[in-house]
């Protein structure tokens, strides 16, 4: 009868465990779809790197317009019109026949969105955009519940609560609503890949079996092509398998930190391999190597800067781990950690952002990734919390309801937050004027004087846009292609992240000589004395 009763429950524990997770994800997936649907707003507004969002449309609509035997999936930034060619593009190069390519970031980030609204047929469009992020959103926090799970399985019979106060804490930070909802850069993709990293790697030594080390390994070699954190990242799962098998087996030690390095570096090979197809490699490298250095260490920008960033980027979350550090102390004197491997693990791609401070200053989703340390050392404490009490009820509810109220207050925040979204009424007008200029003036050669193209603008106009110039330029250019006009669009008004208020344009007839000003004004067009 013993043996029989111990049989039966090692057969209901694991599937009642199974279950009990299985409305875990549900629930998950119920909150992110819920938190989705709160914090979206429609197209007129402007937010904190919309240039991100916008770039990738244009790569989409670029991939769209021309044969994928030209662009092979490299990041090109140039429509399909054969008028849309050799028209510079930020730090771009071209390719033989006119196309600009972007060379800061991989293809990947670029292919997986246009795959996305491929297979599902939707239109290369902000929403369609979210919709993906959102997809990713999705998948990122059900795995993270997942490493939890794992990571708590032994630890503490609370892994369930563990994983909802760790899910709550991820999808409530206001910089992974930003960054994995209307803003979209590779950064997005990397949340979810590098989990997939770390699980893989943790199930790896926990079964040894192939199929986790083939995920690992795979992760290896493709994250750092994803995104550059992956570089940094790998250096820290290299670091790890050195130290943990250094007493024991020095020589496995040594080669399994090596393949990890090893393919970090074929990682950068078929990155620059990838572009050396199209582009010539002396620009490829010069390009490559000044955009390193103008967003790296390098750089002048402050560190402080970069650390009151983060205290932006989680803003409660900061106060949760706060409040929670003073109780354990308060009551333990001390803070016993057992996941330090894992919290270095999480705590490496950090690295990255100081080393390209530059641009995680100014791309503050840059800076999503610190949210995985975080949400394990306020575990750790909460286990902390909890082995160290005798009220244990009271002291669950008291963490969860904290967490909660936490939780809404960031999700407030970022919901009616103007430094990341705020209204952009002017966007209607933008859209009426460039209608006005594609119906009547198309055969135009159409620049913008002091300011930068990223995106929005080729998008509205659905064209090529030659950008920091001026009169004399685009008559030069209108001569060389047998342009009639020539089109200068001015600026009423400098948005952040190149979402610009048009003004209006100033239209030179070639033929004629004459010259009209247009304004737009509350969806009119008219002309200016």
């Amino acid at each position: 009868m013993d043996k029989s009763e111990n049989t039966n429950n090692k057969q209901i524990i694991p599937r009642f465990v199974k279950k009990s997770n299985i409305v875990l994800y549900i629930i998950s997936i119920i909150i992110i779809i819920f938190t989705s649907v709160i914090k979206y707003k429609d197209y007129n507004v402007n937010y904190n790197n919309a240039d991100a969002t916008w770039h990738t449309l244009l790569t989409i609509e670029s991939y769209n317009e021309t044969p994928i035997s030209k662009h092979l999936f490299l990041p090109i930034v140039s429509l399909g019109k054969s008028t849309d060619k050799h028209i510079p593009w930020g730090s771009t190069i071209p390719d033989k026949e006119g196309n600009f390519y972007y060379t800061s970031f991989s293809p990947a980030g670029f292919f997986l969105p246009w795959l996305f609204m491929k297979v599902f047929h939707l239109p290369v469009s902000e929403k369609s955009l979210y919709i993906f992020n959102t997809t990713l959103f999705i998948l990122s926090a059900l795995l993270w519940v997942k490493i939890i799970l794992f990571i708590y399985e032994k630890r503490n019979k609370h892994t369930n609560f563990l994983a909802i106060i760790a899910l709550l804490l991820y999808i409530s930070a206001p910089e992974i609503l930003h960054g994995m909802g209307i803003v979209y850069w590779h950064q997005s993709v990397f949340q979810l890949t590098f989990l997939i990293q770390l699980y893989s790697y943790l199930l790896s030594k926990k079964n040894n079996k192939t199929i986790s080390k083939l995920i690992f390994y795979g992760t290896t070699l493709l994250n750092p092509y994803i995104e550059w954190t992956g570089y940094i990242a790998n250096c820290g799962f290299a670091l790890v398998e050195f130290i943990s098998y250094w007493k024991e087996n020095k020589k496995k030690a040594i080669k399994n930190s090596i393949l990890i390095i090893l393919l970090t570096i074929g990682s950068f090979i078929l990155f620059c391999s990838h572009y050396l197809l199209i582009v010539k490699a002396k620009d490829f490298f010069i390009v490559l190597r000044n955009r390193f250095m103008a967003r790296s260490i390098t750089n002048t920008v402050s560190i402080t800067a970069l650390i009151t960033g983060y205290l932006t980027s989680f803003k409660y979350v900061w106060v949760l781990l706060l409040l929670f550090l003073i109780w354990n102390f308060t009551k333990n004197k001390k803070l016993e950690c057992e996941n330090r491997i894992i919290i270095l693990l999480c705590f490496f791609p950090i690295i990255e952002n100081f080393i390209m401070k530059q641009h995680a200053i100014s791309y503050s989703y840059d800076r999503m990734k610190l949210i995985f340390p975080i949400s394990i050392l306020i575990c750790e404490v909460i286990c902390n919390i909890i082995e160290n009490t005798k009220r244990e009820k009271a002291t669950l509810t008291i963490i969860l309801i904290t967490t909660i109220l936490c939780s809404i207050m960031n999700v407030r925040s970022y919901t009616n937050s103007t430094a990341y979204i705020w209204i952009a009424d002017y966007r209607k007008d933008n859209e009426k004027l460039a209608t006005y200029i594609n119906s009547n003036y198309e055969d135009s050669v159409l620049g913008i004087e002091n300011v930068s193209v990223r995106g929005y603008l080729n998008m509205l106009f659905k064209r090529g846009i030659y950008e920091f110039t001026n009169y004399e330029k685009c008559k030069n250019i209108a001569q060389s292609t047998n342009k009639k006009y020539i089109v200068l669009l001015y600026v009423d008004k400098i948005a952040l992240w190149n979402t610009y208020k048009l003004g209006g344009a100033t239209i030179y007839d070639t033929e004629t000589n004459t010259v009209q000003k247009i304004s737009i004004k509350n969806g009119e067009i008219e002309n200016v004395k």
